[in-house]
């Protein structure tokens, strides 16, 4: 089934999951979880806690053993697999880049292009807009071959921080209606993290006015990123157990446990030397 039209308002209703290879330690038991559309939320939890699972069941790689999914009310289960996962896109901890320029990397991102596919000028005008708008455009047009140079296996030319804007790019490239980022700055130096959130801040502002239709689910453990979302969901124990904005949770015991805050404090701002620290 594909929807004639989606505001992609997510749900997850009384869902239970565990791994077929580890059914005796289930994920999830009864979650209930609303992602609202057109806004970020951003899921924290301890490690192990399964926040990058939620992410596993949207793009259904897997199902729930329990309780159902739905977009706008329709049932995950039965809406179309490649239409589904052509709507989202998603960034890793870790991105994968492959053997070739800069240019086909993001590209890839575009649904129906084929790795050996030649750019032509409507592609790589839409590569261009997309790295703009990942804080890429700079850093590859101070390159001699630009777009075309080769980044090696696995991107080994490139720094962390410059792969994972071009894996933000490659995302946008295809407009997704879902933006996944799990944990995209947690590996990368102080330096590259600036960038890549300035590039993440401008994606959330966006999603905020309408100016794209998108919804950004966010998965991250450093208060700097936290902070950005509209809504944080702290998940314990297979459960939500805090969910509000940021002024409404700051001062829950377990949240400040997980981020290292004080409670009964007031946070303003992070000041510079924060940012880095968390």
């Amino acid at each position: 089934m594909i929807p004639l039209e989606c505001k992609w308002n997510i749900k997850f209703s009384n869902v239970s999951f565990a791994y077929p290879t580890r059914l005796e330690a289930p994920v999830y038991e009864n979650l209930n979880l609303e992602i609202a559309p057109s806004r970020c939320t951003c899921v924290v939890g301890s490690s192990g806690s399964g926040k990058s699972s939620l992410a596993l069941l949207l793009l259904k790689l897997y199902s729930p053993t329990r309780g159902t999914i739905t977009i706008d009310g329709h049932d995950l289960s039965i809406l179309d697999t490649r239409w589904l996962r052509g709507k989202i896109g998603y960034v890793s901890q870790e991105p994968v880049l492959f053997g070739g320029s800069i240019a086909q990397n993001i590209a890839y991102g575009a649904p129906d292009y084929k790795w050996d596919d030649p750019i032509d000028r409507w592609l790589y005008s839409s590569i261009v807009d997309a790295s703009m708008r990942a804080n890429v455009h700079d850093f590859v047009s101070a390159l001699p071959q630009g777009y075309d140079t080769f980044v090696g296996e696995g991107g080994r030319s490139l720094s962390g921080g410059q792969k994972q804007r071009i894996a933000i790019a490659r995302a946008l490239l295809r407009a997704p209606n879902i933006l996944i980022l799990d944990e995209a700055t947690s590996s990368l130096d102080t330096e590259s993290e600036v960038v890549v959130h300035e590039a993440i801040s401008r994606l959330i502002e966006d999603a905020r006015r309408g100016k794209e239709k998108r919804t950004v689910l966010m998965f991250a453990h450093k208060l700097s990123m936290i902070r950005k979302a509209d809504h944080i969901v702290l998940i314990d124990k297979g459960k939500v157990a805090v969910q509000g904005s940021f002024e409404e949770v700051q001062n829950n015991p377990l949240f400040c446990q997980l981020v290292g805050l004080s409670p009964g404090i007031v946070h303003g701002p992070l000041s510079s030397t924060e940012n880095r620290r968390k």
